[in-house]
């Protein structure tokens, strides 16, 4: 689950020309969840949020459209 989370959050705020940025904090929050067992929820829900755009992301600057 947490790796999942982890690529969702990375292309979900995907720039090819920009650093990490925001999807960072989330991957460390991810794996905080590990720890902190309040905490999975978090990461489930935004995976559940983040899943399109991150597909969108990824088909623009891969397949090019």
């Amino acid at each position: 689950m947490s790796m999942a989370f982890a690529i969702i959050a990375k292309y979900a705020f995907y720039h090819p020309d920009s650093p990490a940025g925001p999807s960072q904090f989330y991957q460390y929050l991810s794996f905080l969840s590990f720890l902190i067992p309040f905490l999975v929820p978090i990461p489930l829900l935004l995976s559940l949020i983040w899943f399109r755009r991150a597909s969108i992301n990824l088909n623009k600057y891969v397949a090019g459209y």
